[in-house]
């Protein structure tokens, strides 16, 4: 299976992502809005993200600031390395 990207319609924000085992609903993990399949190439440097909470598996690119929520689940990331709270919102 291959990577298809994904782009927010609302800020822009750029995901990457095997639509079966990541992308439920297309919901931008950046801002929530909605994310619609993109023709664009994958840019040479991805952060890959795994979600603890579902597992969905996803990239962004290097450039682009971590991700707030995931994709499919809503699982919240945390930002820092000083907070400890992680959970669903």
């Amino acid at each position: 299976m291959s990577e298809k990207a994904y782009e927010c319609n609302s800020c822009g924000y750029l995901m990457f992502a095997v639509p079966e085992k990541t992308v439920r609903d297309n919901w931008c993990p950046a801002c929530r809005s909605t994310m619609f399949e993109a023709d664009i190439a994958p840019p040479e440097t991805l952060v890959d993200y795994k979600c603890e909470e579902c597992g969905a598996e996803f990239k962004v690119p290097a450039a682009s600031m971590p991700p707030y929520k995931c994709p499919k689940c809503n699982f919240t990331f945390p930002y820092s390395m000083d907070r400890h709270l992680k959970h669903r919102l």
